[in-house]
C-alpha cells in the first residue's frame, strides 16, 4: 500500500467517518474518543508531510545526496576551469546549482559567497 491510498484510508478515518461507506461511527466506537481522534490526526499529518518529501525529492536531481568521488571532483574542476557555467554543471553532473557552488567551494574553484 502506498502512502496515497493509506492517505485515503486514514483521512475518513480520523474524522470518524467508515472510509468505505462514508458513514459516521457511532458515538460510542472507539473511532470516536478524543485520543484516538487526536492520534489519527497526527498519523495523517505524517503521511502528508511524508507525501510532500517524496513530491520534493522526485523533483531533485538523481545525484542529490550522493556522495562525491574523486574522480566527479576531477571533472567537475576540469569543466569549470573549461568555461562551463554552474547550471550546465549541474546538469551534467546531475545535481542542484547550489551543491555545484558549494563543492567549487570546497575545490577552491570559487569564493564562498558573503554572509
Amino acid at each position: 500500500m502506498d502512502v496515497k491510498e493509506a492517505l485515503t484510508i486514514v483521512r475518513p478515518l480520523a474524522e470518524g467517518l467508515d472510509p468505505i461507506s462514508g458513514k459516521a461511527y457511532p458515538l460510542e466506537s472507539p473511532l470516536q474518543q478524543a485520543p484516538i481522534v487526536r492520534a489519527l490526526k497526527v498519523a495523517v499529518d505524517a503521511l502528508e508531510d511524508h507525501a510532500e518529501r517524496a513530491r520534493r525529492r522526485s523533483r531533485m536531481p538523481a545525484n542529490t545526496g550522493v556522495p562525491w568521488e574523486a574522480e566527479e571532483d576531477a571533472r567537475l574542476g576540469k569543466a569549470f576551469d573549461g568555461g562551463s557555467t554552474v547550471e550546465q554543471l549541474a546538469a551534467a553532473h546531475q545535481r542542484t546549482p547550489g551543491a555545484i557552488r558549494s563543492r567549487l567551494v570546497k575545490l577552491g574553484r570559487l569564493e564562498a559567497a558573503p554572509r
